[in-house]
């Protein structure tokens, strides 16, 4: 067998209800199984979905309580993410009438994100990072949340049923599947619970059914009427436990007993004795899994009621969805005419004859604006070298494009929506992450004092996002204090002690602090939780060549390469050392593949320039200080080199110029200049002397 986790909701109120009332109100469901996620790191399970179509079929039926495809929500694997969970728990709020039922399943992993935070359990979404569950995992408070507005507000039937045991390598350890379900058991108050073991027990599955969850092969078998042990064509609470607790501990050794509490005499479905004789006849052979289930609701049935110019604006806003052309301002080489989808978005809320489809345009436009951001935060919690690339050689300009997607989402949903928070904290992230990256690629401190303005903004929103805590590090990096930089990224280690990318920062903090032998510690404990990140071996490599261990340092520099050969830092290290053994040949070509990577990094061009200077090609050396200018032209030292250049081509008038722009902008290593060999032919001219005495003021008083 199989350790798996399922978690199973169902809402209704905890006091008990006559039967009769099964069938009053509206019965409205929202289904979930993930058993495929996108985060290599988070064990796949094998039939969580599959569980989750059965029971879609289960509540179709007579006993589940004959709900009509629009009133069911379906989301699986791919389709259950972080921003379309929380559009359908929105969903249910916005349907939900007085005596309705709700119904709320879900099937996939739960846990703790540390060891350090056991009370907040989350349950995890398709694309929930395994490093850290706070950026799109469900939240229990938050289900709690929804759970309570149901009843209140909605004044919605609820029960709550919960499979809840460890499974996998999850972030929160042997015990963080079971603290999540001990929060959920704390959370949910004053409703009826089933838990599908016992807390130091596992939840599994196996063959049951040709593969199923045993909680949930058992427990529809019960409802469906197996556990009708008086023959009333009812199955009640207490029918329901003791049939679990017999049929799930037999077929695990006892290994797995279900947990049962609440008002025992509750009705939990009715018989269909014709369905009851097939199962009883057929157990052994279980129907193949559910086929689509419409999971937005009938939208044909209204479009088909409105004007076709309606109909034909709806298939543009989705089409425009599709293309990502969201805003009018933006620019979209697929989509360059037309209105945008938020144009259409404005005309379509406001049409009379589409509102019962408002709510499904409203969800499907709020999950669609959310996507691009979420997926450039999971990708950098992956440490994936392409989203790296975005950061270190693009300074960002891709991220531009979230600020106001992530704007329009928060606004739509409103400062009530318990989603406004988190996509506010995203929005400050992403435009501190951008003004690091600019004060990077202009040398703007004053930048920096800005990012860390919108970084703090974003913690208030969300003090445990430890994404956050790491880009203050490399913002106080910038600022070079370097207390404040390394508790940054302590508490991020601390928050999502399997996220790589805090732990590499804290070992280039240790290389430039010279502490090379903690810089390797820090590195090798990194290679402990992925073994295939360039970054890791790029710090490896640092940490060798600080310890003069030159060999091993060229060899991790290739690895690093081997592993992504467009890691730029890399890359631009290992020409370094060519350089430095005069190795050039080698180091021109690491230099040049640099540049094919990041044309934007002025360090590239000013080390390749100086190999030109080394080696006599002054005008490709030349060539090379000015791109170094192009990025930035107050760069003093692509000044101070042109100025060389001149001197060694014997350009008097040329070289003064350059050197007297180089003194303009602030140059005081007055010392370098006095010994630079490249100086020696004008170094007695009267017009060096006379700007020696112009702009080095001190230089006879320290003689």
């Amino acid at each position: 067998m199989h350790l798996r986790i399922l978690f199973f909701l169902l809402f209704c109120l905890a006091q008990p209800f006559a039967y009769a009332q099964l069938t009053m109100g509206k019965r409205w469901a929202v289904v979930i199984g993930i058993a495929d996620y996108e985060d290599e790191k988070i064990t796949d399970l094998k039939y969580a979905d599959r569980d989750a179509e059965e029971f879609v079929k289960f509540l179709q039926s007579k006993a589940g309580g004959n709900h009509s495809p629009d009133q069911i929500m379906l989301l699986t694997n791919k389709a259950a993410t972080h921003a379309e969970i929380y559009g359908a728990l929105d969903w249910l709020t916005e349907e939900a009438q007085p005596n309705d039922k709700v119904t709320i399943y879900f099937s996939g992993h739960g846990d703790v994100e540390t060891k350090l935070n056991q009370k907040q359990g989350f349950l995890l979404t398709h694309n929930t990072p395994a490093s850290n569950y706070r950026i799109s995992a469900l939240r229990v408070t938050d289900i709690d949340d929804y759970l309570q507005s149901l009843i209140q507000n909605n004044q919605a039937k609820v029960t709550i049923i919960t499979d809840a045991c460890r499974s996998g390598s999850l972030a929160g350890g042997a015990g963080g599947v079971q603290a999540a379900a001990a929060a959920m058991s704390a959370q949910f108050d004053n409703a009826i619970k089933i838990m599908s073991c016992q807390a130091n027990e596992l939840s599994q599955e196996g063959d049951w059914g040709g593969g199923r969850g045993v909680f949930s092969y058992h427990l529809l078998d019960g409802l469906k009427g197996l556990a009708d042990n008086n023959g009333d064509l009812k199955v009640s609470l207490m029918e329901i436990r003791r049939y679990l607790e017999e049929k799930v501990s037999e077929a695990t050794d006892g290994e797995q007993i279900p947990f049962v509490q609440g008002a025992l005499n509750t009705g939990i479905s009715y018989v269909d004795e014709e369905d009851l004789e097939k199962l009883i006849a057929e157990r052994a052979l279980e129907e193949a899994s559910l086929g689509a289930v419409a999971s937005k609701g009938s939208a044909a049935s209204f479009l088909e009621a409105a004007d076709t110019s309606v109909q034909k604006m709806y298939e543009e806003f989705l089409a425009a969805i599709e293309d990502q052309y969201f805003l009018p301002a933006e620019i979209n080489n697929s989509r360059k005419q037309g209105k945008s989808a938020d144009e259409l978005y404005q005309i379509l809320m406001v049409d009379r004859t589409l509102k019962p489809l408002h709510g499904t345009i409203k969800r499907n436009y709020v999950v669609a604006l959310q996507e691009k951001a979420q997926q450039s935060l999971n990708a950098y919690l992956k440490a994936d070298s392409r989203e790296l690339a975005e950061r270190w050689n693009t300074y960002g300009v891709d991220y531009r494009g979230n600020l106001p997607l992530l704007r329009r989402a928060a606004e739509i949903l409103g400062e009530k929506h318990r989603l406004y928070q988190q996509l506010k904290s995203k929005e400050y992230y992403f435009e501190g992450v951008i003004l690091r990256l600019e004060g990077e690629k202009s040398e703007d401190t004053k930048l920096f004092e800005q990012a860390l303005e919108k970084e703090y903004l974003a913690l208030a929103l969300d003090s445990q996002a430890a994404y956050i805590y790491n880009e203050l590090g490399l913002i106080y990096g910038r600022l070079d204090d370097k207390k404040k930089e390394i508790s940054s990224y302590e508490k991020a280690m601390e928050l999502a002690p399997t996220w790589i990318m805090p732990i590499n920062n804290l070992s280039h903090t240790a290389i430039m602090q010279g502490d090379y032998q903690k810089a390797i510690a820090l590195a090798n404990k990194a290679l402990e939780l992925d073994r295939n990140a360039a970054p890791i071996y790029h710090k490896l490599a640092l940490g060798n060549w600080g310890m003069n261990n030159l060999d091993r340092a060229d060899s991790l520099f290739r690895q690093s390469i081997l592993i992504d050969s467009t890691y730029f830092f890399s890359i631009l290290d290992l020409g370094i050392l060519q350089y430095q053994q005069e190795n050039y040949a080698e180091a021109e070509q690491l230099y040049k593949k640099a540049v094919a990577i990041n044309k934007h990094d002025a360090q590239i061009y000013m080390n390749l320039g100086i190999l030109y200077l080394v080696t006599k090609r002054y005008e490709a050396a030349e060539m090379q200080f000015r791109e170094v200018l192009n990025n930035n032209p107050k760069n003093k030292w692509a000044h101070y080199n042109i100025a060389c250049v001149k001197a060694l081509q014997n350009d008097e008038n040329e070289t003064f110029i350059w050197l007297e722009k180089t003194l303009e902008l602030g140059f005081d290593e007055f010392e370098h200049l006095e010994n630079d060999p490249e100086f020696n032919n004008i170094r007695k001219l009267p017009k060096y002397q006379a700007l020696m005495s112009k702009y080095n003021q001190n230089k006879d008083s320290e003689k």
